[in-house]
Order: structure tokens, then sequence, then C-alpha cells
């Protein structure tokens, strides 16, 4: 798990939308695939849309402690919408810009767009999709 200088660790995840696709109801189902299309169509958006998790003191160690959804995306971390202090936020933008983390964005970014195609198997949302 990624730690700042300062001392924080954080972790990444777009599991809130993946969950959406594979297990939600048919409204979240739609509302994700739509979500994933719009404003996640490539992995630098994705990137913006990552969930950002923390660990709470005294739990363990990450990677080994539990993790909790702060609520927050990386684009409001990188817009000042959180408690981090603009070094933390300079950090984590310098961070995301690490080929290991487009890489990996990369990856979440094919995982998302696996989940969309099967949340609606031979639907009109693959027929549009034709063009990717």
């Amino acid at each position: 798990m990624p730690q700042l200088k300062s001392g924080r660790h954080f972790g990444l995840s777009i599991e809130w939308l993946l969950k959406d696709l594979r297990e939600g109801s048919r409204n979240a189902i739609n509302a994700a695939i739509i979500q994933a299309r719009i404003k996640m169509g490539t992995p630098e958006k994705l990137k913006n849309h990552l969930g950002i998790y923390y660990f709470e003191e005294g739990q363990g160690e990450p990677p080994n402690a539990p993790c909790y959804f702060s609520g927050l995306l990386v684009q409001q971390v990188l817009d000042g919408k959180s408690d981090w202090s603009q070094e933390e936020v300079e950090e984590l933008r310098l961070w995301l810009q690490t080929e290991r983390i487009e890489t990996w964005v990369k990856e979440r970014h094919q995982e998302v767009h696996k989940a969309v195609s099967e949340a609606f198997d031979g639907s009109i949302w693959n027929i549009m999709n034709d063009g990717d």
C-alpha cells in the first residue's frame, strides 16, 4: 500500500463501480454503465474516479490491515476537497504519473470494460461499443 512522506497510508480501487456492475440492481447496473462509458472511457479518466481507501491506526500494518472507503475519489483529493495537505496532494499527483500506476490503471480500465460488457451481454450497449 502506498505511504506518503507524511506517513499517510492509502489505497486505490475501482471496486465500488465493479460491485454495482456485477451485483447491483438493474438501476445500479444501468447507472454504472453510463458512468463508466461517459466519465471513465479512457484509463486517464478512470484514474480520476478511483476510490481512495484509508487505514485506521492500531488495526495492523497495511496491506495486512482492514481498509475503508473514504467516500472520496482521486479527482476530489486532487481538487483539494479533502483533509489532505497540499504536499500530500502533490505527492499523490506525482505518484499517479508513475509507469507502475499507469500500467495498473490500464489493467483496471480493461477490467471495467469487461464488466460492462458482461453486464449487458449482447445488448444495445455492446453494439454501440463496436467502434472502440
